[in-house]
């Protein structure tokens, strides 16, 4: 890699002295000052074609919209999408405009995602919600991604850890809070930077610049495997559907929508029930108490109550080359945790460390101190390797889930499955765990991020 950058530093500089030697030519014999110069026909091949570039904020509120059953009859969809929200509507309208599937090179499009956890889970299913239902419109463009970690971001910590540039040049100067703060002792501070007409960097020039030094020199992609956690609400509201036996027009359907999910959530991060996921709905519903509380401080509070159903778990294991095996299934069993990873966190011992890159989820489940199952599965082996899981309330209860830490209530069921795009269709669609299993699989969907050395263990 090294010898191929001084290669191309060394073309880069011929190109340029055999430009200065011609313009100096070019203005020996130029008659009048002041002249535009003709730009000599032999370099007309150095020249670069002028590149757009516009900067564009993407914000709004960050509210999830779901499609309701009736709605999807009123689409002529058999699936349900992913959540929709205003920075899906600003992302549409920006691919739209550079949209272009007639162009020869396709356009670069960085987008930088400022933010923690909760604006890249918006953004990733304002992406997949595009990829499932308007993938034309990524025709002609070549979008980047770039994580800038000004909240906490799991993803960006996970990045930093395996890429010492990223690490130092944008992780710790954005999460870092004493970065830019005066020092105590004078040898620790180091001399301002001034320019040339005396001016001292500021803070946000700074900043500035370390962004566009990200966007200019990154040139390693991180591809993170993604997935979906389909949901069904406890008190959903069904679509009426034709009585059986009958032969009106539009009875199949009917009953394809009926069974459909109520959410389709996309995630890349963690999937979460019991005691955590509810000690962080009391924490965002109390902004009085200190949000760094950990779970089982926020359960000695004295309004706190959690009292977690009894749930049937059906998961598939894989071997340790990534093989599915066989499925488990466990069932009226009340856990007090079931953990399900893809990206790993500062000091969760839970579950192995999971690798985003890999086929596979890791889990873990701690069963409730009062339950008397004692020949379950997961109670002698809590940590297991999985690519699909599904969860059932049992005895009528309802659960909390919290999906890259957005916290989702009134479940009765969910499954998680990995997100496939659909072989030979013809236009291609991301295939979706709702429709039948026997359809086609193709290549694996993917939330790509830009660093500056590839990850490897």
């Amino acid at each position: 890699m090294f010898q191929n950058f001084l290669q191309a530093k060394q073309a880069r500089v011929e190109v340029l002295t055999a430009i200065k030697s011609e313009l100096k030519k070019t203005t020996a014999v130029s008659p009048v000052e002041g002249t535009a110069l003709p730009f000599p026909e032999k370099l007309e091949s150095f020249s670069p074609p002028p590149q757009e570039v516009e900067h564009t904020a993407i914000s709004g509120t960050l509210n999830y919209n779901f499609e309701s059953h009736q709605n999807l009859k009123l689409m002529c969809l058999k699936f349900m999408p992913y959540p929709g929200s205003d920075i899906y509507d600003k992302y549409f309208q920006i691919l739209t405009t550079y949209s272009s599937r007639g162009r020869d090179k396709k356009l670069a499009l960085r987008i930088i995602l400022g933010g923690g956890d909760r604006l890249l889970h918006f953004f990733l299913c304002a992406h997949l919600r595009i990829l499932q239902t308007e993938p034309q419109l990524l025709k002609g463009l070549d979008v980047r991604f770039y994580v800038v970690p000004m909240e906490t971001n799991h993803v960006a910590s996970y990045l930093a850890r395996y890429d010492s540039w990223y690490n130092r040049h944008i992780f710790v100067p954005f999460r870092s809070k004493a970065f830019i703060l005066p020092g105590i002792r004078v040898e620790q501070i180091a001399p301002l930077q001034e320019s040339k007409d005396g001016d001292v960097t500021l803070p946000g020039a700074f900043y500035r610049e370390s962004i566009n030094h990200y966007l200019g020199e990154s040139r390693f992609r991180w591809e993170i495997n993604v997935y979906q956690c389909e949901c069904w609400l406890a008190d959903r509201k069904e679509v009426a559907e034709t009585p059986s036996g009958g032969t009106k027009p539009g009875e199949k359907e009917a009953d394809d929508i009926a069974g459909l999910c109520d959410y389709n959530i996309p995630f890349i991060q963690h999937v979460e029930l019991g005691l955590h996921a509810v000690a962080q709905d009391y924490l965002d519903s109390h902004p009085d108490l200190d949000p760094s509380l950990k779970p089982e401080d926020v359960a000695k509070e004295k309004d706190f109550k959690f009292d977690p159903p009894s749930i049937a778990v059906t998961f598939t294991k894989v071997d340790l080359n990534g093989r599915a095996q066989k499925v488990t299934v466990e069932e009226n069993t009340a856990y007090d945790t079931l953990v399900i990873a893809n990206v790993p966190r500062k000091n969760e011992k839970r579950v192995f460390p999971p690798e985003p890159t890999s086929p596979w989820l890791e889990m873990f489940a701690r069963i409730k101190n009062t339950s008397t199952s004692k020949r379950n599965v997961l109670n002698a082996d809590p940590r297991q390797h999985i690519v699909a899981l599904e969860v059932q309330s049992t005895d009528g209860g309802v659960f909390e889930v919290m999906i890259d830490g957005q916290i989702f209530k009134g479940m009765k069921k969910i499954a998680i499955s990995r997100i496939y795009t659909v072989e030979g269709a013809k236009k291609s669609k991301i295939w979706n765990a709702s429709e039948s299993a026997s359809k086609p699989k193709g290549s694996p969907v993917i939330f790509p991020i830009e660093g500056f050395f590839p990850v490897e263990d």
